[in-house]
């Protein structure tokens, strides 16, 4: 089971945009039990992440602008973008706030880390500390991104095959992801959009094939 749930269940709703993001959930995943000093370091790259793709999918910032922007811009913008009430906004922000500045004074690549101060990190993991970050990437950024989608939502051609969809739907059945519900036309289309399209091509020759003889 993955140890951020919302965001896997985001990139598979929204791969269009954001399966980019699916590296970095598994470089967190790995480091989990490999490198636990490193999570916190990988968690503020990946809000960093999906803090600019909002920013400049949406047209509101340009990329160098992003690059170029700290924490505070970078919150603020988002908080625009997504035209967040007070309350929502304050808690956006307090949360991004903590993504970051945990990083800055727990997270191993944080500014002018010496190799003392990296050994500290080291051996001073504190488990259940990880556990409540990885808790607040996960809702947070999950969030960022529903909201986004509903304000932006992507355009894209849809090369689905309903007659396909329709077939492995009834042989595979629906797959449950903890709240959510998935068909299987679904779940490969999104995850490997590659075999999709070659098995859908198949089943349409087969089809085809059939009619002839």
């Amino acid at each position: 089971m993955s140890n951020l749930p919302s965001l896997s269940n985001c990139v598979l709703r929204h791969p269009e945009r954001w399966s980019g993001l699916s590296d970095e959930v598994r470089r967190i995943e790995l480091v989990i039990t490999t490198a636990p000093e490193e999570i916190k370091d990988k968690c503020k790259t990946l809000c960093d992440t999906v803090l600019k793709t909002m920013l400049i999918s949406s047209g509101t910032k340009t990329e160098l602008e992003c690059d170029h922007s700290d924490m505070n811009n970078l919150k603020a913008w988002s908080s625009e973008l997504l035209e967040l009430n007070q309350r929502d906004g304050k808690l956006v922000k307090a949360e991004i706030t903590f993504l970051y500045e945990g990083r800055n004074s727990g997270g191993i690549s944080g500014h002018g880390r010496s190799l003392q101060r990296q050994h500290e990190i080291r051996s001073g993991v504190n488990d259940r500390e990880n556990e409540r970050y990885l808790s607040v990437c996960d809702s947070l950024l999950s969030d960022l991104i529903y909201r986004f989608e509903a304000k932006y939502p992507t355009v894209s051609v849809n090369d689905r095959n309903q007659e396909f969809d329709a077939s492995i739907d009834s042989d595979c059945g629906p797959f449950s992801v903890l709240s959510e519900t998935y068909t299987a036309s679904e779940v490969l289309y999104n995850l490997s959009p590659d075999i999709y399209r070659m098995a859908s091509n198949e089943s349409a020759l087969e089809e085809q094939n059939n009619h002839e003889n």
